[in-house]
């Protein structure tokens, strides 16, 4: 697999195991996956290659009215295990 065919292979995982969160998270929350998304924000100044070091932290968000509601954080394992 070339370099180029990698980077899209890797996007398409990516994508899929958003997809695939937010169709868990909806089903849960009882409304559209196109209703919710993931923020990321920096949890610190600077990134650190500690182990177990917590650079981000990622929040639910769903729309309601047009306007974002903050649902809830979310870990990155439970965003994998979408």
């Amino acid at each position: 697999m070339g370099f180029i065919d990698e980077i899209f292979n890797t996007k398409a995982r990516v994508s899929t195991t958003i997809e695939n969160c937010l169709e868990k998270l909806a089903e849960e929350l009882g409304c559209q996956p196109t209703e919710l998304f993931i923020m990321i924000m920096p949890n610190r100044n600077e990134f650190t290659d500690e182990p177990n070091a917590e650079n981000f932290k990622n929040w639910v968000y769903k729309l309601e009215n047009g306007k974002p509601k903050l649902i809830r954080e979310i870990g990155l394992e439970e965003i994998l295990d979408g």
